[in-house]
Formats: C-alpha cells, structure tokens, sequence
C-alpha cells in the first residue's frame, strides 16, 4: 500500500509539474506574441529597469543635498491632467536679487517610458543650493501618452512658471530649460518650437498663452536626430520599442514626424 500511494503521490506530482511547465510555456508563448502586436510588454520591462536606477541614483545622493533648501511638490500646472504635476526647489536664504532668481525647468528622462520628477530630487536640491529655483515638472509617459503630448505638457509647465514667477521668486527673464535624455529632447524642441511657428505647426503642437522667451537650454545626453538610430546596432531593439510606444505606431519609420 505503502508503494502504491507514492506512486500516486508522484503521478500527482507530475501532473502539478506539468501544469506548471504548459502555463510557463504559454506565458512565454503570450509574451512574444504580444511584444509583436503591443509595445506594453518590452516598455514595461525598460520601465522597471530604469525606475529601479533611477531611484538608486536618486537615494545615492541623499547625504550631500546641502541644508538650507526648501520644496514645494506636486503643484498643478494642468488642472485637467492629473499627472500634470511639478516640485519646486529654491535656497531659504533671501535672493541677493530684488527680481527674484534664475530660474532651470529641468525635465526627467527615462527613454520617454520611465522616470519621474521623484527620481531627480536630491540632485535638483543640491542643484537650487547654488542660488537656483529648480523645476521639475512631471509628464505623460509612452506607451500610454503619444508624441507630441510630452511636448504640448512642457510648453504648459514653462508657461505655469512664467505666469507665477513672483510667487515661486523666479526672475521671469531669466528662465532656462534643461534636462537629461529624453528630457534633453524635450527642453531642446520645446526651445526651437518657442520660436519657430513653422516649426510647431510641422510637430502638431500651440504654444501657450504667456509662454516666455529662454535664456538658454542646459542639454545632457539625449538623442536629437532620431534619423542617426542604429536599428540594426546592439540598441536596435531597444529603440524600436522606444519609438512605437512614443510615436504609437508599429511602422513609426513611415511617420513624417520622426525627421521633425
């Protein structure tokens, strides 16, 4: 008897196991299949690689913010756009200026997929320690915000600032924007769009009422000339799931957009 109930114990055994090796298998199947007919499942991936760093990055930098900095977070800068969020970061001390501070909108990157205004705290802290009021609007992420919305969210959060520069002490004439990767794009179309109608009405976008002349841009590592891509490099893969989740198109080559 004894013999008898472990063999069934392994006949059940095996069943368990190969119910698990069929639903794995299906998984797997479900996946590829997916990742050929959606760019959800490749863009969450990058997505949880890069908030993971992100937030690394982020908390690496905690003890060397200086005292001396305060914070305002989460003021709306689109009041019907919930993700239409950003922090501001100034010094305590007055501003030695009677027309306030300088002031840097500084946008997260993250590949269009990932990031946050969260994952730039500690850095933009010690940035606004050097007699800054730093910036960090939130925006719509691909996949499930197309260009050029990302664009159109930061023309409004520069717009935002401009309109409430006394209250937030900004000099008003002393505006820059700034950013990192895909943020580094962002700040650099927005600038040309800023002064160039041609050009915001080639990219589909408006400019904001009381959108304000730049002083300059601060750029840092992001991709400006997406014609350059490699597709067939050891990134090709990569940036074809960037490309379909911002462009929201499979065939994103054929779009007119992507030579703007």
């Amino acid at each position: 008897m004894a013999t008898s109930g472990r063999r069934r114990g392994g006949r059940r055994l095996g069943r368990v196991l190969a119910w698990i090796a069929g639903s794995l298998l299906a998984l797997v199947v479900v996946g590829l299949v997916a990742r050929e007919v959606s760019p959800w499942p490749s863009a969450l991936l990058v997505r949880m690689a890069f908030d993971a760093g992100g937030r690394q990055a982020n908390d690496a930098l905690f003890g060397r913010v200086p005292p001396g900095v305060q914070s305002l977070v989460d003021e709306p800068y689109l009041v019907d756009e919930p993700v239409a969020k950003l922090d501001v970061h100034w010094p305590t001390a007055p501003a030695a200026d009677p027309r306030g501070r300088p002031a840097i909108i500084w946008f997260h990157g993250g590949a269009f997929l990932s990031g946050s205004k969260a994952q730039l705290v500690n850095y933009l802290r010690i940035l606004a320690a050097e007699g800054y009021v730093v910036v960090a609007p939130d925006y719509g992420l691909a996949p499930g915000t197309h260009y050029p919305q990302a664009l159109r969210q930061a023309l409004a959060a520069v717009a935002h600032v401009a309109r409430h520069a006394p209250r937030l002490g900004i000099d008003p004439s002393r505006i820059f924007v700034a950013g990192d990767s895909a943020g580094a794009q962002l700040a650099a179309q927005l600038a040309i769009v800023r002064d160039d109608p041609a050009y915001a009405r080639a990219v589909g976008v408006d400019l904001p009422p009381g959108l304000p002349a730049l002083r300059g841009t601060i750029l840092f590592c992001g991709p400006h000339d997406l014609r350059l891509v490699d597709f067939d490099g050891a990134f090709g893969g990569f940036m074809e799931t960037v490309l379909w989740s911002y462009f929201g198109r499979r065939d994103f080559h054929a779009d007119p957009r992507l030579s703007t």
